[in-house]
């Protein structure tokens, strides 16, 4: 058993597991991110407005999330955002709104809030959803989001530093089965300002913001059961990476990275290798979580390498255990324990793009997931 107060990063680690995927080689019936640029990258420049928008589905295995992670470093507060559209229930078209809080305490603050169709309101023009006092807004070139729960209330602008990003054409796409995903990053990086209240206490607060959106068809059998993820923040980039996988696709590992700096996208790669050194066994946790990283990506004359550090396991959570009763009995035809854990890291990593050779240091947070043998 994990420890009491992860239910909510239970629940988020989980509902994200129906929605992580990245770009890198894959099996024969899968195409993945076709026209992805390695090394530097050209053609991204503004916010795209088409990369926030909703797009609903029919089928039941459809759902759709705008993703946010916000990390305030002074105070170490991690606020975890979640906006999901998906057709579980007896409703299609469902609003489920997850603000999750984790910070030094370790104690749980968590709000879930559910929502049928004729309770939410997406905009027709420009990019809004709003449900309940809970809203996500594009205006004016600023993004508003705003949570009004019981326990959690939040009031925050992002103020947008990088273009929006997408991986060739941002599609998964499984050639037999016609199931399919798409990922893009809208704001790959924001400066975040406003008030966060919970406890009992109003905080305002100062930090670093990246929202991610993808709606996907993909069937339980395709929830990533292990998988690597990583948000760090320098007062001149964001690098963002994921290396993920599942079942059938055996010992292959799914991945993507990109730097973002102040008004364009510097890099990414989908084939890079992300090392894990020196692991440690997690008190009250599952498997041991690598204490280090060594990242390196090499295209050309272009190069990113570097070490991402552990500073602090803030969160860990045994995914099966929140789980609903019938999700966890479908989730345990494929699966058996799933944990995941996140941690305050700090990172120092030499990008070199056109000659010139910069160094990224900062903080920033990861997660980190890995699951027993899946069944056969």
């Amino acid at each position: 058993m994990s420890d009491p107060g992860t239910a909510g990063w239970k629940t988020l680690a989980w509902t994200t597991v129906l929605l992580i995927a990245a770009a890198s080689a894959g099996p024969a019936d899968v195409r993945i991110f076709q026209g992805h640029q390695n090394g530097r990258v050209e053609g991204f420049e503004q916010t795209d407005l088409n990369m926030f928008q909703a797009h609903p589905m029919e089928s039941f295995f459809y759902s759709e999330s705008w993703n946010h992670v916000l990390w305030f470093e002074k105070e170490g507060i991690v606020l975890l955002v979640n906006f999901q559209l998906h057709n579980l229930g007896v409703n299609r078209g469902n609003l489920n709104v997850i603000a999750i809080i984790s910070d030094p305490s370790g104690k749980e603050n968590f709000e879930l809030n559910y929502f049928q169709p004729s309770q939410f309101q997406i905009a027709e023009q420009d990019f809004g959803i709003s449900a309940g006092g809970h809203s996500i807004r594009l205006e004016d070139g600023q993004y508003h989001l705003v949570i009004h729960g019981e326990k959690i209330q939040a009031d925050f602008i992002f103020k947008i530093l990088a273009p929006s990003f997408q991986m060739g054409d941002g599609i998964l796409y499984f050639l037999r089965s016609g199931d399919f995903g798409r990922y893009n990053d809208p704001i790959p990086w924001a400066e975040v300002s406003g008030t966060l209240s919970y406890g009992g206490q109003a905080r305002p607060l100062r930090g670093w913001v990246t929202m991610s959106h993808d709606w996907q068809v993909l069937p339980p059998s395709r929830m990533v059961n292990r998988g690597k993820a990583f948000w760090l923040y320098s007062d001149q980039a964001v690098i963002l990476g994921s290396v993920v996988s599942w079942a059938e696709l055996g010992d292959a590992w799914v991945k993507a990275l990109m730097v973002a700096g102040r008004g364009r996208i510097l890099f990414s790669s989908h084939d890079f290798r992300l090392e894990d050194l020196d692991p440690k066994p997690v008190p009250g946790g599952g498997p041991p979580c690598p204490s280090r990283y060594r990242v390196e990506a090499v295209h050309g004359e272009d190069w990113l390498r570097g070490e991402i550090k552990v500073r602090r396991i803030q969160q860990k959570a045994e995914l099966m255990t929140y789980l609903p009763g019938f999700l966890r009995k479908l989730a345990e035809m494929f699966f058996r324990e799933t944990w995941a854990y996140l941690f305050l890291a700090e990172f120092r990593i030499e990008l070199h793009v056109e000659g010139t050779t910069r160094v990224l240091q900062g903080t920033g947070l990861g997660n980190f997931m890995e699951s027993a043998a899946p069944h056969r």
